[in-house]
């Protein structure tokens, strides 16, 4: 970064030469008569946040050669006698979901 500039020098210089304004309590009256802001129910922000997932992850596939990438996957892991019968896609969905559904209930929940 550059030093500071003029626009710093000058708040500093009013900071210093400027005399403190009372306000008499108008700014925290102002505060109390403001309506409280609106907040969404936890299900809605968690459902707008995971339908806004799936989009990105969609455009993201799209651009990707992902056909490539499951084809061989699926390949390699259903030879495994284990994960014949499972469908790795819907698994692999499955997974992002509930990790997703944690992680936004972590946040929620102030446990981050």
């Amino acid at each position: 970064m550059q030093g500071t500039n003029n626009f710093d020098d000058l708040l500093g210089n009013l900071r210093e030469t400027e005399p403190y304004i009372a306000d008499e309590g108008f700014t925290s009256g102002i505060i109390a008569r403001l309506p409280e802001a609106e907040q969404l129910p936890a299900w809605l922000s968690n459902l707008i946040l995971l339908v806004f997932t799936a989009m990105g992850s969609g455009i993201a596939a799209w651009q990707l050669p992902v056909s490539k990438m499951v084809s061989f996957t699926t390949s390699s892991i259903t030879s495994l006698p284990a994960f014949s019968s499972i469908p790795m896609i819907g698994v692999g969905a499955t997974i992002t979901f509930l990790l997703s559904y944690v992680i936004i209930w972590l946040v929620h929940s102030d446990a981050i």
